[in-house]
């Protein structure tokens, strides 16, 4: 009689980008933790704001239960807001989270040079 093993796998806990509005050729990251137990990889699929599959990528689990993967190369060709699930072996399983893409515009860095300033300054 045999013994039979039923191996089960842990999940991702939670997935995030390094900011929610992405301009074009910026780099996105996407990070996030996994089960205690969890090993190998997170497989992250990026889907656009009509739930079309873009790609997918991999990124390797850390020691301390944490992943991250950059993105660096423009694979974003629609602008709106796009999804993002990571998983172990599950997609259903997987979390998931939401980021805005938008390709015509550059970030103006004068608003926020502007608005820092005003947030430190204390009005009398």
């Amino acid at each position: 009689m045999g013994l039979f093993f039923n191996p089960s796998f842990a999940e991702v806990t939670s997935i995030q980008t390094n900011n929610e509005i992405f301009y074009k050729n910026q780099q996105v990251q996407f990070s996030g933790t996994v089960e205690s137990d969890s090993t190998g990889l997170v497989t992250i699929v990026i889907r656009d704001f009509e739930d079309e599959f873009l790609f997918l990528t991999q990124a390797v689990i850390n020691h301390d239960h944490t992943f991250t993967k950059n993105i660096v190369e423009n694979k974003f060709t629609k602008e709106g807001t796009h999804s993002t699930t990571g998983f172990i072996l599950n997609m259903a399983k997987g979390k998931n989270s939401e980021f805005d893409i938008i390709l015509n515009q550059i970030p103006m860095m004068e608003d926020k040079m502007i608005e820092k300033h005003w947030k430190t300054k204390s009005l009398v």
